[in-house]
């Protein structure tokens, strides 16, 4: 569990963290400033050679949390990884 602001600080270098582990290893991100109607904005840049993988395959919900009432299905980088790597890597 990585706990990106809401009982500790969060930051810009937790959003980059956060934002790395949500592509499940399959992307890069940097940090950059753009204005939008003269007010600079911060903006979180990513980049990827396998969009489909780092986008889809690595939010792809892949077990159940029960805690008492409360159920959720969670995914992972590791939900990333395909059971037929082959068949992803040529899709």
């Amino acid at each position: 569990m990585i706990d990106c602001g809401i009982n500790v600080p969060g930051g810009y270098e937790a959003g980059l963290m956060f934002t790395e582990i949500c592509m499940g290893g399959f992307g890069g991100c940097s940090m950059s400033v753009h204005k939008i109607n003269d007010i600079p904005l911060a903006f979180i840049d990513v980049t990827t050679d396998h969009p489909a993988m780092s986008c889809l395959g690595a939010q792809k919900a892949g077990w159940r949390i029960s805690v008492d009432k409360y159920s959720q299905w969670v995914g992972s980088c590791k939900s990333a990884c395909p059971q037929n790597p082959k068949r992803h890597l040529s899709e």
